[in-house]
């Protein structure tokens, strides 16, 4: 569809908004009327239903004008709130928009043309540019109702939805953004956490291996009093098994304690 604009009638803002769609409903019965008439008109050969149809298309190109002016207004209020493929329809639309315009006047031309001719073939000419121009009237009014029904342009409802839409949407991003700012921190964290857990788990293994060797020494100690001392009392040897079993308890319970609170660091 080539682009075609007629700015003078673009540049209106005193249209108010939502007049396109009343007008339209003239444009789209007068052409339909006028149809009929001059097909019925090939019948009687009324002078008075020529005059009438010529009256309706002087109407006619009169109403494209202010249909056009108010359907850019409506245009430029809806364009935004539109999808990618509403947009390329509203084009569309005011392209086929334009030539309508164009073509009412030249419907005008014809009839005139014919008014003043009685040769049939002139009066054919004109008969089939009028039945062209309101097929392309009719196709611009579905075009237009698909733009309602199917990408809501100029629904209340529809851009308020949008709104909201594009509220959640920034919503959304910056609740994307703080996870990212919240993940990068904890990666950041977690090797300085391992760290410490690794020198934790190191300090525990040398407390471990420090204790299993106190053990060691006790329990060779107690071994040797007892091969050196074999001839001792009896009660001097159970003193000292008594002795290094309680050493060895102690160990034991550090060696928890020390486990118990590797554990709740690592949880926390």
């Amino acid at each position: 569809m080539p682009a075609i604009s007629l700015g003078f009638l673009e540049n209106i803002e005193a249209i108010p908004h939502l007049l396109h769609p009343p007008i339209v409903h003239f444009i789209v019965a007068i052409p339909v009327i006028v149809l009929l008439v001059e097909i019925i008109n090939i019948i009687f050969n009324r002078r008075t239903l020529s005059g009438f149809a010529f009256s309706f298309l002087l109407a006619l190109c009169f109403l494209v004008l202010v249909a056009y002016a108010a359907g850019s207004v409506d245009g430029k209020a809806a364009f935004d709130a539109l999808s990618d493929a509403g947009q390329e329809e509203l084009k569309a639309h005011k392209a086929l928009g334009a030539m309508i315009v164009i073509g009412a006047f030249v419907v005008l031309l014809f009839k005139f043309i014919a008014m003043l001719s009685s040769h049939p073939l002139v009066r054919a000419t004109y008969i089939l540019v009028l039945a062209l121009f309101v097929g392309a009237i009719l196709k611009q009014g579905k075009d237009g109702g698909e733009l309602i029904y199917e990408h809501g342009a100029n629904v209340v409802k529809v851009k308020e939805l949008d709104d909201k839409l594009f509220d959640l949407e920034m919503k959304l991003d910056e609740l994307t953004d703080s996870q990212e700012k919240i993940d990068a921190k904890t990666s950041s964290v977690k090797p300085q956490e391992m760290q410490g857990v690794k020198s934790v788990d190191a300090n525990i293994s040398s407390t471990l291996e420090n204790k299993k060797g106190d053990i060691n020494v006790t329990t060779d100690v107690v071994k040797t009093s007892g091969e050196s001392n074999a001839t001792q009392e009896p009660d001097t040897i159970e003193k000292i098994k008594k002795e290094a079993v309680k050493i060895k308890d102690k160990v034991d319970a550090k060696i928890e304690k020390v486990k118990e609170s590797v554990e709740e660091s690592m949880e926390e």
